[in-house]
């Protein structure tokens, strides 16, 4: 009686196996694997589960968190002696330390870019602003709508540029535009980035 019981409960495991297999679930000796100290991974909810702590470039004790700080160093912030600090993801993406084709070196730690820009005269494409005049006799004293006319009607009143060319004052030709800033981030989703601060210490490739 005991075999067919110890039969029928290893029959239902096999079979709650397969079906969380199936499902395409974690076994609970997986789901439950120590992360490797240190590790980054970005969570769905609001918070980070017990044995992990917000990436938000918190400031930790050297000699509270030792192992952690061997593997970090002073690199995310902190004086490297009796402070070290985690790495500052708050509103901010991960880039790979390197450097890509054509891309500056970026060093791990470095942070860099900025939200928006205010372009400058010298960011701005080369281009021109057309200046129009008209070749008909004036019609009206108010300026305000008006263009440039010639007069008398008819008469010889325009040469070619030349080096006696002048400049008129700025007023003629006002500046335009307000110089707010531009933003520059590409479209992004918030999540909940989290350190693993107990695990597994990482071995180092040989």
């Amino acid at each position: 009686m005991e075999i067919k019981i110890m039969k029928s409960f290893k029959i239902l495991l096999a079979a709650a196996g397969s079906a969380a297999a199936m499902a395409g679930l974690a076994s609970p000796a997986h789901s439950q694997a120590d992360p490797y100290l240190g590790q980054i991974t970005s969570y769905a909810f609001d918070f980070c589960p017990q044995g992990w702590a917000p990436a938000a470039g918190q400031i930790l004790s050297v000699s509270q968190y030792t192992a952690l700080f061997s593997l970090y160093g002073a690199t995310y912030g902190g004086d490297g002696v009796t402070t070290f600090a985690l790495p500052n993801l708050s509103g901010r993406h991960a880039a790979g330390a390197g450097q890509g084709p054509g891309l500056d070196p970026v060093m791990r730690g470095q942070s860099f870019g900025q939200t928006s820009v205010s372009l400058t005269i010298d960011q701005m494409p080369a281009h021109n602003h057309s200046f129009h005049a008209s070749s008909q006799a004036p019609d009206s004293p108010d300026p305000e709508g008006g263009s440039y006319a010639t007069y008398p009607p008819q008469s010889v009143a325009y040469a070619e540029a030349g080096l006696s060319d002048v400049a008129l004052n700025p007023a003629v030709i006002p500046p335009a535009g307000t110089g707010a800033p531009i933003p520059l981030r590409q479209p992004y989703l918030a999540m909940s980035w989290c350190v693993a601060m107990q695990g597994l210490y990482p071995s180092r490739p040989d």
